[in-house]
């Protein structure tokens, strides 16, 4: 008789949590190789007048521009990737998730100062209609993805 193993996929949350883990060691990757590729580089070190003592401006430049590739790469790879809501429906989406998911979360005080630069948007009826979109699709996205676990948890019983 032939025993036919049946694949479970893995939680949502569980899925999340390695691809956010992969942008981190990405970034990390990212951030070193391009400090050591720039700090070494002969025309940026004559152009900085970097000697090879001593903390230089081609170092604070070079980590300066390796640690902005390393945000611009990790923005990019958990808006596209990582995470499916974007705008700020991400923070709703982590935390619901993981709420939802049995996980604790702690609150901490937060001070908000006055807006001193920019336009404030959150009065715009389209970014109103958007957050209700958004909001109305991550709960069904939620819902799916929570009865998904619970049937996965159930096959794996039998």
């Amino acid at each position: 008789m032939t025993t036919i193993k049946r694949t479970l996929p893995y939680p949502v949350w569980l899925e999340q949590a390695a691809k956010f883990l992969s942008v981190g060691i990405l970034n990390t990757a990212l951030d070193a190789s391009l400090y050591f590729v720039l700090t070494r580089w002969p025309a940026l070190r004559y152009a900085c007048g970097y000697s090879g003592q001593g903390f230089s401006t081609l170092q604070t430049l070079a980590k300066g521009i390796s640690y902005g590739a390393g945000i611009l790469n990790s923005f990019y790879w958990n808006k596209s990737w990582t995470f499916k809501s974007d705008g700020a429906m991400i923070d709703t989406e982590f935390l619901a998730g993981a709420r939802a998911r049995g996980f604790r979360i702690a609150e901490a005080p937060v001070t908000h100062l006055p807006r001193v630069a920019g336009e404030a948007t959150g009065a715009n009826f389209k970014v109103i209609a958007k957050a209700f979109r958004d909001l109305v699709g991550f709960r069904r996205r939620l819902r799916q993805e929570l009865r998904e676990e619970k049937r996965a948890e159930l096959c794996k019983a039998f």
